[in-house]
């Protein structure tokens, strides 16, 4: 009896260690798959080494040109989940979904909003893992989202027609689509441009400004024609998601690096002998948390808003405006006009900021922008439609130059990705509220004018607080 019971004890013994030795086992392949994961993630593989495939210093010309390009290009990649990109969709989402156009900017809205809330942590892992890697990833989810929801977006139409589990739908992908494209590819191109240039920075800023101002003004001619052209218009999201993942994320992983001193080269492409002759490069370098107490900083934030408002809501509806102002036959082509002026507004912004100080044509900026507001409700009329075209063309092309410019001129190049994620959180909130505010007030008046007179408002009020200097609290002394 008691050889039994010792046997049994034992067995018992026997399958407790068995057991252990199995937890530890299956927990230990956990923590290898974790490390493994780790590894590359961290970038310490060769995979992403900045001299892998190749070395920039063995370039035969500065290699921020090389950027300048990729960094561009970048921008355009992200174009599908602007605004821009996806009005010519519009309409045919709400046909599948059986939604009403304030559902639709109501998700639209409350996507926005979420991705907005994650753009300062997507800030932080820009600062830790640098644009190479956070640019590669992001284009291979982008395309996938595209993929997906090109998919499903037929199947929820059909189980699901003029339901909320539609708009939730559209809250999703609206939440992935503004995270990746407008959200961290926007932030990742332009502060990588920026990070590899200092006194050309002005310059570099107008060149690529222009191509993105062009690119995004011609996105809805593109993608309705592209549109126009498919067998099935989901077709198109398809061709898109395939080429990002396929060309432009390895395309991003090929060219992009984070910034000159990580390849062995410094800013502008100097040798250290001119750097150190020269006026020595003095940065500050401002962290996030002592950023966003000053009133100085979301002063400016604020006047940037305002034209991410008008723009996103005018933007995602424009063919509804175009209806109501009886100029449906070239509303799509409203966008495409301003490109051409932005492109004079981003060399003019640039020269001013050199000329004149960067506040001043920060100032100017949002003066232009007060005159555009007010000429919106004339687009119908000839004179009007070319008014606005003008003065909201250089409003914007100078916008983009100035947002590029500001924040690393005044804050420093250590910690620029937690900042611009800050940036980012409110341009992106803002419009996420331009689409649902101007649907809803089209909705009570029957017209968009109130809108833009709304903005107008609240850009004469940010002017003020500037010429007035009423938030000036640890406002930057520096000149560039």
């Amino acid at each position: 009896m008691h050889t039994i019971n010792s046997r049994i004890y034992a067995e018992k013994i026997d399958a407790k260690y068995q057991g252990e030795a199995r937890i530890d086992c299956f927990f230990g392949s956990c923590l290898a798959f974790k490390k493994n994961i780790h590894y590359v993630w961290c970038m310490k593989s060769k995979l992403f080494r900045s001299n892998f495939p190749f070395d920039p210093v063995r370039v035969p010309f500065f290699y921020g040109w090389v950027i300048l390009m990729a960094g561009t290009l970048g921008f355009c990649f992200s174009l599908p989940g602007h605004s821009a990109g996806i009005s010519p969709f519009t309409d045919k989402i709400l046909e599948v979904l059986s939604i009403s156009r304030v559902q639709y900017s109501f998700a639209y809205m409350m996507g926005t909003l979420a991705s907005a809330a994650t753009l300062p942590w997507g800030g932080r892992q820009f600062d830790r893992y640098g644009a190479r890697k956070m640019g590669f990833f992001s284009l291979i989810l982008l395309g996938g989202v595209l993929l997906l929801f090109s998919q499903w977006i037929e199947w929820v139409g059909e189980e699901f027609s003029a339901t909320w589990v539609g708009v939730g739908f559209m809250f999703l992908f609206f939440y992935l689509m503004r995270f990746f494209a407008q959200g961290m590819l926007t932030m990742i191109t332009r502060t990588m441009i920026v990070k590899w240039f200092f006194r050309k920075r002005n310059i570099v800023s107008a060149i690529t400004s222009s191509f993105q101002s062009l690119s995004y003004g011609m996105s809805p001619v593109i993608f309705g024609t592209l549109s126009a052209m498919a067998l099935d218009w989901k077709d198109v999201w398809v061709w898109i998601g395939t080429f990002l993942i396929c060309a432009a994320s390895p395309f991003a992983w090929l060219f992009f690096r984070d910034n000159p001193e990580a390849c062995g080269l410094t800013m502008d492409g100097q040798s250290t002998d001119v750097v150190v002759k020269n006026e020595p490069v003095v940065e500050a370098h401002w962290t996030a948390k002592e950023v966003v107490i000053t009133p100085f900083f979301w002063t400016l934030v604020m006047g940037m808003i305002v034209l991410n408002f008008s723009n996103s809501g005018m933007t995602l509806h424009l063919d509804s405006i175009g209806r109501s102002m009886e100029i449906s036959d070239k509303v799509r082509s409203l966008l495409f006009h301003m490109a051409w002026v932005a492109i004079i507004g981003n060399f003019v912004a640039s020269w001013g900021a050199k000329k004149f100080g960067i506040l001043r044509m920060f100032k100017g900026q949002m003066l232009t922008q007060i005159v555009a507001s007010f000429l919106f409700p004339f687009l119908g009329s000839h004179l009007g439609w070319w008014a606005f075209i003008l003065f909201n063309g250089l409003s914007w092309g100078s916008w983009g130059v100035l947002n590029a410019l500001l924040w690393a001129h005044f804050y420093g190049r250590k910690h620029l990705g937690s900042i611009m994620g800050w940036t980012m959180f409110a341009t992106v909130i803002a419009s996420s509220l331009g689409p649902i505010t101007y649907s809803s007030i089209y909705g009570q008046t029957g017209s968009y004018g109130l809108s833009t007179s709304i903005m107008a408002v609240f850009s004469l009020l940010v002017f003020l607080c500037l010429q007035l200097k009423i938030f000036t609290i640890n406002q930057p002394t520096r000149t560039l």
